[in-house]
């Protein structure tokens, strides 16, 4: 009976010592588990989020800079053109304005010239028509 009994604690202490391993060995693998992925999952999610954040980042500004260099470049060329059309226009006015200045002054002087040629004339025949008129009063007078 007492081997039977020292059996049965035998037995008694295998199955406790079973049943406390089986325990012990499964909170420490859920525990172990568990904080396993936990640092593996907030390891991973900060890895991720930063690389990421940083090509993102890195995207958008090189983006940003891109548009940014582009529509300053193009305005400053806009700029650039502008200011070479407003000068060859500007100077083209300047050229039309002169020729016609030139163009005014030529018919001025043109109407001037014909004017004092027809007042000219026209005191040039008066007088000579007087003269003559004179002229031939003078003759006939003479021969009266």
């Amino acid at each position: 009976m007492l081997s039977f009994s020292l059996g049965n604690k035998s037995a008694a202490n295998a199955v406790s010592n079973a049943v406390s391993n089986a325990v012990s060995n499964a909170v420490s693998n859920a525990v172990s588990n568990a904080v396993s992925n936990a640092v593996s999952n907030a390891v991973s999610n900060a890895v991720s989020n930063a690389v990421s954040n940083a090509v993102s980042n890195a995207v958008s500004n090189a983006v940003s800079n891109d548009v940014s260099n582009a529509v300053s470049n193009d305005v400053s060329k806009w700029s650039t053109i502008m200011r070479v059309i407003n000068k060859k226009t500007a100077n083209m006015i300047i050229k039309v304005m002169d020729n016609g200045v030139k163009v005014i002054d030529k018919a001025n002087d043109k109407a001037i010239d014909k004017a004092i040629d027809k007042a000219s004339d026209k005191v040039i025949d008066k007088a000579s028509d007087k003269a003559i008129d004179n002229a031939i009063v003078k003759v006939i007078i003479k021969r009266i």
